[in-house]
């Protein structure tokens, strides 16, 4: 199989990661799927040909962890399956196809969602501003826009329940700001 990236880096080159990859993927995978994922980053930059064999060898894992973490990767839309191997898909393009949805029609819908959305962005901001110091990552933007839709949460209970989290972790963790929203629900 082959592994390609966009560009050409050259002899003495470093291989470079997309911060994307560090507040978005790497807590939601295990550690030899993160393994795999950066090595098959360092590959792609020469567009060498390698197998699985090669790949299970030189990490020290077996045949069918890095298997799997090749379709892990695949299934999140990281590695895109091409007949002759894997192309290292840019995150960043990745982020931006998430956040941006044209918008194509306005009604009375859109004026209600207007003024919910004022008091939304309020939030998502104090959010930013207390919880990040103001560099909140945009994925977040779209997760907690998520989160108040799937959990009917009101504003003062999304500050809350980020107030409550990172309190108990001392940090912020989608992951754990999801498990806890979805306790909050259950009860």
């Amino acid at each position: 199989m082959k592994i390609e990236a966009k560009e050409d880096f050259g002899l003495f080159s470093s291989t470079e990661i997309s911060d994307i990859f560090f507040s978005d993927y790497i807590g939601l995978a295990s550690g030899d799927a993160v393994k795999v994922y950066l090595y098959l980053s360092f590959l792609s930059k020469n567009g060498k040909d390698v197998n699985i064999n090669e790949v299970s060898k030189i990490l020290s894992l077996p045949y069918e962890t890095v298997n799997e973490s090749i379709k892990y990767w695949e299934d999140k839309g990281l590695l895109i399956k091409k007949p002759d191997g894997y192309f290292i898909a840019n995150l960043q393009e990745i982020a931006l196809s998430k956040l941006y949805s044209p918008k194509v029609t306005s009604g009375p819908d859109s004026i209600e969602k207007s003024e919910k959305n004022k008091t939304r962005t309020i939030c998502i901001e104090s959010i930013n501003n207390q919880f990040f110091s103001g560099t909140m990552n945009p994925t977040w933007y779209t997760d907690i826009d998520l989160w108040f839709e799937k959990y009917g949460f009101d504003e003062q209970v999304m500050l809350a329940l980020f107030s409550y989290c990172v309190e108990k972790t001392n940090n912020v963790n989608r992951n754990y700001i999801q498990a806890v929203a979805e306790r909050l629900v259950k009860k």
